[in-house]
């Protein structure tokens, strides 16, 4: 089987990479050291940011108390009417940076990165989202992207074979199956780019 590096590992490998104290958690300074280091890389001025659940919360928290004493009106209510109150940020600005943040479930699902002795829970990647153009062909290329097998005739191969599995008289099953016989990886442009806040 022939496989692709990651994007986790890649990023790791090459990406700015910001270490935040498990004692103290995430912090304002943490984003703005990531910022200061990006920002000499020449990296985008708009980014997602997929953490993990408990780096998500914590940074939620981060924001909001920072925005204490009557900065932020979380809400007013009437007796009588039902009362929510949004107490996340899904974007937020450091140094004309913007990050919007998502709560990534691959780093917490049990059965994937938020299986025991993992510590992707506590962890981020930050990708570039705006595209950049090649200096020789003019082309418009964007952060990262899926390539798959050219097929014979020069085309992006992205065959499917469908199989019908009669199992019925065995065990009284039937199933269709597709199977992709094209074979695909990711891409990612300019690694230096991306980002990583990773728990010490």
């Amino acid at each position: 089987m022939k496989t692709t590096e990651g994007m986790v590992p890649a990023v790791l490998g090459g990406g700015n990479i910001t270490n935040y104290s498990g004692v103290t958690g995430w912090t304002l300074a943490d984003g703005e050291a990531w910022v200061i280091e990006a920002d000499k890389q020449k990296a985008a001025k708009e980014n997602f940011v997929w953490a993990g659940i408990n780096l998500s919360l914590a940074i939620d928290s981060e924001l909001r108390n920072n925005f204490q004493n009557g900065a932020i009106r979380f809400g007013d209510y009437n007796f009588g009417q039902d009362a929510s109150v949004n107490l996340q940020f899904d974007s937020f600005k450091i140094g004309n940076y913007t990050f919007h943040k998502k709560t990534y479930d691959l780093f917490n699902d049990l059965q994937l990165f938020g299986a025991d002795g993992y510590n992707f829970r506590n962890e981020a990647l930050i990708i570039p989202a705006d595209t950049a153009r090649d200096a020789k062909t003019g082309e418009r290329v964007p952060s990262l992207r899926m390539r798959y097998l050219q097929g014979p005739d020069g085309s992006n191969s992205r065959d499917m074979r469908h199989v019908v599995r009669d199992m019925f008289a065995i065990n009284g099953d039937d199933r269709f199956e597709c199977e992709y016989i094209s074979e695909s990886g990711l891409e990612m442009f300019g690694i230096n780019r991306y980002g990583y806040w990773k728990q010490a």
